[in-house]
């Protein structure tokens, strides 16, 4: 099954709070998601890849912003949260991709809301 075929899953099984955290995996990353509530100017939303590993010689091929594209079209709520970003690398990509700071996060947080 593919990361987004078991995010899929992952959000159908949530709906009723009952799963609300999973590791999801593939042969070329790990990816740690969870439902939950986040309130931010106007809206309360979820799920959010909370910890993500990639194998290192495959890091910069565009495996997670491919995965992050289908996470924001598959997301059946307000928006998505990025919680813990731990690189700096990871920081900027976040901003390039339109994603907001969390004001007073640390580690840094971001999040994009799906009407974007």
């Amino acid at each position: 099954m593919t990361l987004v075929e078991q995010l899929q899953e992952f959000i159908k099984d949530s709906s009723t709070w009952n799963n609300n955290r999973k590791w999801i995996e593939d042969d070329h990353m790990k990816v740690y998601v969870r439902r939950g509530q986040r309130h931010l100017p106007a809206r309360d939303f979820s799920p959010k890849p909370q910890r993500v590993t990639t194998l290192e010689d495959e890091q910069g091929q565009g495996l997670f912003k491919a995965f992050l594209a289908e996470a924001i079209k598959h997301n059946p709520w307000d928006a998505l949260y990025v919680e813990n970003v731990l690189s700096s690398r990871f920081e900027s990509f976040f901003v390039r991709s339109g994603f907001l700071p969390v004001p007073d996060s640390l580690p840094p947080s971001f999040y994009i809301w799906n009407d974007v």
